[in-house]
This record gives structure tokens, C-alpha cells and sequence, in this order.
């Protein structure tokens, strides 16, 4: 089979193929084997050994240059049996030996013998985002591959940020993906990157900025109820929800006694602050108080309940929090107090053993004998010292 036109790249290589379609085919050249039945020539050219009529079929020779494929050829073998004279085939595709026609690069089928060796160095283009919930929404794209199949993308990894940054990486390379853990009524700014086994690739998107849809939103938080002795109404005050997940448009405010329950609705553009007053009520019967946020998309968690005796004036959960901290503040003095008195107490224990350590016995001498009065000198008893010596009368 005639040669490939390859010259110029060291660093480049020849593969033969049988029978290969975009995706598959049998490698016939280059191979390990000591005497293979399909032998690579110096010049590129494949021959056919003990050729056989299992040998017919479509030969394709592959250029692989360091950049990746450049070209790929193809052609036709046919096989008859020894005759005079050769009949005119059936109208192959491409008859006689391999002619050197190019064969359009399909990126997205390239073949797996094909190396990764560097980053895509394609570009992503037209994001769009569609089908969007409250958590989830579909991203789509376009991926414009570059001719180097060595560089060709197998994935793409999606960023997607709100107050941080997320991102996901697809398992193949089909583009489109469908976005799970969004939160409602977040706005998000998505793009995406063409990756592969070496790294992600340059060419990212531009952003897009989207809007999760609301959703039901969460409690309300830190309710206090409240009421005055005597009086047969509550106040009733809270936080707006941790998690609103869209706009709340209202609040409900729910009350018990027994099996009668009242729900009363007030709107938020009519509130000047989350705080109502509920009159009417029996004084000395207990209630149990629940409040409710709503938005667009109905009505969200209930709040942790609340009782209080109507008329009674009760401690409210911020008194409660105050008397508590007290005690505990009250715990922290009387523990420090007992540790400076133990502290005090181990000093002195320590000092006293110091003190009781006895000295080694000390050697005595023996006291001198008592001065005889004598005629040299005198000791007076009264003043505990010695007086002048008395001396005899000597010659001068």
C-alpha cells in the first residue's frame, strides 16, 4: 500500500488502520511483533504479507504530528484469485491504491490511541440557562475545538457563584448539565471551562447572571409573647426569617386555646416593624402562639411555639435568657472565690512545712571554766562585767 505524505516532524508518527470507522478500527502498523503480517516500510508504506481474501477491505493511513492529527488517508484493498484477467470491481469508493484524500476531523470522535499531551485550547461559547427552579437550573453550551486533537476537551467543569464560589465537573463531554444544590431566589453568575486529563483549558466562557426562582421560606425567628396583669390581650414580636428564600409579602400570627384556633394575617407593607397586639382574649386561659412568614410561592415553616397565660404577667424568653446568664455569672464569682481560697490555703500549707524542717544538731563545746577572782582582776555581779585588774604592788 503506497506511503503517507509525512515529512518535516521529528516527533511525529504513521498509524495504519483496517476497517476504521470515526470512532474504532483495527491498528495494523506500527506493532511489537517480531515478524508481523503487516509490516511498516521506511517510507511510511504498509506491506501486506501471505495476502488472503480476509485482507480485502478499507485501509486508513493516520499522520500524527506533535500538534496532534493532521491528516488522515484512505483507500480500498480488493483480493482475486490468480486469472489472466482482473473483471472490473464493484464501484468502490475509492478504487486502486490509497489516494491521498483528506478526511474531515470530527473532534468529538476522536480516535483513543490519540494522546492527551497539553490543556484544550478550544473555547466554549453561547452558555445559556434554562429551566430554573428554586435549586436547580440546566446549563447548555457550544465548544468550539480546536484542529489538534491532542488537546481536545473530555469534560468541562461549570463555576457558579453566589456570596461563594461553586464548582462541578461533568463526567463526559455532552454539554449540557443540570445544576442541584442552588438556593431559591439567589442570584448566581455561571460559566464554564473545557478541561481534560492535563488541566482546565483558557478558553471559559463569558459569564451569565441568573435568578433562582422563590420558594417557601423558613421560620421566623426569636418570638416573644408578651402580656400585662389583668389585661386580656398579648403582644407578640419576631425576627424575620434566617432563610426568606424569595419576598415575604406576610406574616400570619396563630393562636390556641384548647380546640379553637385563630390565624390573623397582616401584610408586611403594613407593618412598621414585626410587632402586633391581639385583644379580646380571656384573661387567666393559656395560649399557645405560632407565627408564619409567606411569599409568592405560599406559606413556610412555622415558628418554635409560645405559651402565656392571658392577664399574667409572665417572664418573658428575654427575661428568662437575663436571669440565666445571672446564675451563671453568680456560678463564675463563687468558683473563683473557692479557687484563690484554695490557692491561699496550699501557700500557707507549704510555708508551715518549710518552718517545721529541723537544723542538724550542732556540736557543743564545752563552757569554759568560771574565772577565779584572783588579785589581777575583778568581776562585778551587778553589772555583769569586769572591772579594773588589781595588780600588787610591784618594784618600779
Amino acid at each position: 500500500l503506497s506511503a503517507c505524505q509525512f515529512q518535516g516532524d521529528p516527533l511525529g508518527a504513521i498509524l495504519w488502520y483496517k476497517n476504521r470507522t470515526r470512532t474504532e478500527g483495527v491498528l495494523l502498523a506500527p506493532t511489537n511483533d517480531p515478524d508481523p503480517k503487516y509490516d511498516l516500510q521506511p517510507n511510511n508504506s504498509l506491506v501486506v504479507k501471505n495476502v488472503t481474501h480476509a485482507d480485502a477491505g478499507d485501509y486508513t493511513c493516520q499522520v500524527l504530528r506533535s500538534t496532534g492529527v493532521s491528516q488522515e488517508f484512505s483507500g480500498t484493498l480488493f483480493v482475486y484469485d490468480e486469472i489472466t484477467e482482473v473483471p472490473t470491481p464493484p464501484t468502490p469508493p475509492t478504487p486502486g491504491p490509497i489516494v491521498g484524500t483528506p478526511i474531515p476531523k470530527n473532534p468529538d470522535s476522536e480516535s483513543p490511541n490519540v494522546p492527551i499531551v497539553a490543556v484544550p485550547d478550544g473555547r466554549v461559547t453561547n452558555v445559556e440557562v434554562s429551566e430554573i427552579g428554586p435549586t436547580s437550573a440546566t446549563v447548555t453550551w457550544t465548544y468550539v475545538d480546536s484542529s489538534n486533537a491532542n488537546r481536545r476537551a473530555s469534560a468541562y467543569r461549570i463555576y457558579y457563584q453566589s456570596k461563594t464560589l461553586a464548582t462541578v465537573e461533568t463526567e463526559d463531554d455532552k454539554k449540557q448539565h443540570v445544576l442541584t444544590d442552588l438556593k431559591p431566589h439567589t442570584t448566581y453568575s455561571i460559566r464554564v471551562a473545557p478541561l481534560n486529563s492535563m488541566g482546565d483549558g483558557s478558553g471559559e466562557s463569558d459569564s451569565v447572571t441568573i435568578t433562582t426562582d422563590e420558594s417557601t421560606p423558613g421560620p421566623p425567628r426569636d418570638v416573644v409573647v408578651t402580656t400585662e396583669k389583668g389585661e386580656g390581650a398579648i403582644t407578640v414580636e419576631w425576627k424575620s426569617p434566617d432563610d426568606p428564600n424569595g419576598v415575604v409579602t406576610a406574616y400570619i400570627v396563630i393562636y390556641r386555646s384548647g380546640n379553637t384556633i385563630v390565624e390573623k394575617v397582616y401584610e408586611r407593607t403594613k407593618l412598621t416593624e414585626l410587632r402586633v397586639k391581639i385583644d379580646n382574649l380571656d384573661v387567666s386561659t393559656k395560649y399557645e402562639v405560632v407565627v408564619v412568614a409567606v411569599t409568592s410561592k405560599g406559606e413556610g415553616s412555622t415558628s418554635e411555639s409560645r405559651l402565656v397565660t392571658v392577664g399574667e404577667a409572665s417572664s418573658t424568653p428575654f427575661t428568662q435568657t437575663v436571669y440565666f446568664y445571672i446564675i451563671i455569672a453568680l456560678g463564675g464569682i463563687v468558683a473563683l472565690a473557692l479557687l484563690i481560697l484554695v490557692v491561699v490555703c496550699v501557700r500557707r500549707s507549704r510555708r508551715s512545712d518549710s518552718m517545721d524542717i529541723k537544723e542538724p544538731p550542732r556540736r557543743h563545746r564545752p563552757a569554759p571554766p568560771l574565772a577565779q577572782p584572783n588579785n589581777r582582776s575583778s568581776y562585778s555581779v551587778e553589772n555583769g562585767s569586769f572591772g579594773e585588774p588589781a595588780y600588787p604592788n610591784e618594784p618600779g
